[in-house]
């Protein structure tokens, strides 16, 4: 399993995460067959760093990669902008997370195909958020001159998280 975020970068220090995920509800848990029967709605989340990333490695343990990406500003502020308007529309016009076609991945995706010529589309890569990394290495929209296995062991963030957490103790 694994679960794709947009990170937002607004000066040297100051980051806004974005997350698409399956809103559960009080007493509901996650599972990937109930997310393909429609059993969760659609959510938006918009966040720092320390409530998505932290949360994440520190108090879940996961594994995270923050991978550059090539773009430039007037796209990714576009980006926002649509992920902030389709976020909006919830209110009005909700959705289902669906585990494969509206998913982390997939639903960033389209955003990103709503703006950009060259499409991702739907994949196997969009389809299992693990592989995206290597998906965005093959496609150049890493930033980096790396290999992808080295992209992938100079960009994991969880143990510089667990460890900037523990020194803010």
């Amino acid at each position: 399993m694994a679960h794709t975020m947009l990170r937002f970068g607004f000066g040297d220090h100051e980051h806004l995460i974005v997350s698409v995920e399956a809103r559960r509800e009080k007493n509901e848990t996650y599972s990937l067959i109930s997310g393909a029967f429609r059993r969760f709605e659609l959510i938006y989340l918009f966040g720092s760093e320390d409530d998505l990333l932290v949360l994440r490695a520190v108090h879940r343990g996961t594994r995270l990669y923050i991978y550059p990406i090539k773009a430039d500003h007037p796209f990714m502020l576009s980006l926002l902008k649509d992920m902030a308007s389709s976020a909006n529309a919830l209110h009005e016009k909700p959705m289902f997370y669906r585990s494969i076609l509206d998913n982390c991945t997939t639903t960033l995706v389209k955003h990103f195909d709503r703006l950009q010529k060259d499409h991702i589309g739907l994949r196997r890569e969009t389809l299992f958020p693990s592989l995206t990394g290597q998906l965005l290495y093959r496609m150049g929209y890493m930033d980096t001159d790396l290999s992808y296995e080295k992209a992938k062991e100079h960009f994991r963030a969880d143990e510089r998280i667990r460890e900037n957490y523990r020194n803010k103790q």
